[in-house]
C-alpha cells in the first residue's frame, strides 16, 4: 500500500461530495482505499468506453441505414409514427415523437454552428444529412425504437417493415417481442453511458450499498452492451474480442480488478527454477475471471487474458 501518498491533500483536486459517494458505497474503507475505489472507477470507465460507444454508432448507422430505404434522406421529417389525443381530445403528435424531433432539429443546429465557424452559410442552408446523424445524441435512438413507430401490417411505418434491415439477429420470434427487447436494452444503456460520460461512479443513482452489488451491476451492463451488438451484427462483436475489449472489461470489473486498486491483492512470488509450479499459475491464471497478480524478481507484474 503507498502509504507515501499524503491522501488529504488530494482533496483540493477533486471535490468532496465525489468522493463522499464513494464512501457511501465502500463502507469501512480506510482514507487509501477509498481513493483506490475512486481511480478503479476511472479505469473502468476508460475500458468499458470503447465498446459502449461501439454500440452507439452501430445502433445509429444500422437504424438510420434502415429509415433511409424506406423514407430517404432527412427520414426524421417524413417519418410515420401514431398520434394521440390531449386532454381536451385533440389529436396532437405523440410526446416521443416530439422528443425525437428535438433531438434531430438540435442535430441540426449543431452541425450549421459548427460549419458557421469556418465559413458564409446561407440561411436555409441544408446541412449534408450524414453530418445531421453524427451529431445526434443516444437518446434519438432510443426515441426511434418506441412503439409510437411501430404498426405491424402497415408498410409505411419504419417498424416492424425494417426491423430485419436495421437487427439482423432476432432475440424474439415475434417482432413486436424483439422490439422491446431492444428498446429496453437501449434505455438500460443510456443512462450508464452518460455516467460514463462524465467519470460518475458507474452504479449512481441505483440501490448499491457495497462493492459486490457494484460489481454485479456494471457486469450486467457490460453484458447487456454486448447483447445488443449482437442483435445488430454478430462481426462487430467479434471483431471487438479480437483486442479483448469486452474481456478487458470484464477483468476489471471483478473482486480480483478491484482488489488491485484498493491495494489488497496478494501476489505470489514466483521462480523459474519451479517450471511445473510456474506452468500452473499460468494455467490457472488463464482460466480464472478477473486479474493476477505475481511477483518476480523483486517486480510486480499484472496477467490479462487475450
Amino acid at each position: 500500500m503507498p502509504k507515501t501518498i499524503q491522501y488529504h491533500k488530494l482533496t483540493k483536486t477533486l471535490s468532496t461530495p465525489r468522493i463522499a459517494s464513494y464512501r457511501d458505497t465502500f463502507n469501512n474503507y480506510t482514507e487509501e482505499e477509498v481513493f483506490g475505489c475512486y481511480l478503479w472507477n476511472k479505469a473502468l470507465c476508460g475500458a468499458i468506453y470503447p465498446i459502449i460507444q461501439a454500440s452507439e454508432v452501430a445502433l445509429r448507422n444500422s437504424i438510420d441505414a434502415a429509415a433511409r430505404e424506406l423514407y430517404g434522406d432527412y427520414w426524421n421529417e417524413t417519418i410515420s409514427h401514431f398520434h394521440t389525443r390531449n386532454e381536451h381530445g385533440q389529436t396532437v403528435n405523440n410526446e416521443n415523437y416530439k422528443k425525437f424531433k428535438e433531438e434531430f432539429k438540435k442535430a441540426k443546429k449543431s452541425v450549421i454552428r459548427n460549419l458557421a465557424k469556418k465559413r458564409t452559410i446561407p440561411d436555409g442552408y441544408t446541412p449534408p444529412f450524414d453530418k445531421v446523424v453524427a451529431e445526434t445524441s443516444f437518446a434519438t435512438w432510443e426515441y426511434v425504437l418506441h412503439r409510437c413507430f411501430f404498426k405491424t401490417g402497415d408498410n409505411d411505418f419504419l417498424w416492424p417493415k425494417k426491423t430485419r434491415k436495421a437487427f439482423a439477429n432476432w432475440p424474439e420470434r415475434s417482432s413486436r417481442k424483439t422490439h422491446i427487447r431492444i428498446y429496453d436494452l437501449v434505455a438500460e444503456i443510456r443512462p450508464f453511458r452518460n455516467r460514463i460520460s462524465h467519470h460518475e461512479p458507474l452504479w449512481k443513482g441505483t440501490n448499491v450499498t457495497n462493492e459486490i452489488e457494484a460489481i454485479e451491476f456494471v457486469s450486467k451492463k457490460i453484458s447487456a452492451i454486448e447483447e445488443l451488438l449482437n442483435i445488430i451484427c454478430t462481426e462487430k462483436v467479434k471483431y471487438l474480442h479480437l483486442q479483448n475489449m469486452f474481456g478487458s472489461a470484464r477483468s476489471l470489473c471483478s473482486t480480483s480488478g478491484l482488489d488491485r486498486f484498493r491495494y489488497r491483492t496478494k501476489n505470489q512470488t514466483l521462480s523459474l527454477k519451479h517450471k511445473r509450479k510456474v506452468k500452473k499459475f499460468l494455467f490457472d491464471a488463464y482460466n480464472k475471471e478477473g486479474e493476477t497478480t505475481f511477483e518476480y524478481g523483486g517486480r510486480r507484474y499484472l496477467i490479462r487474458k487475450l
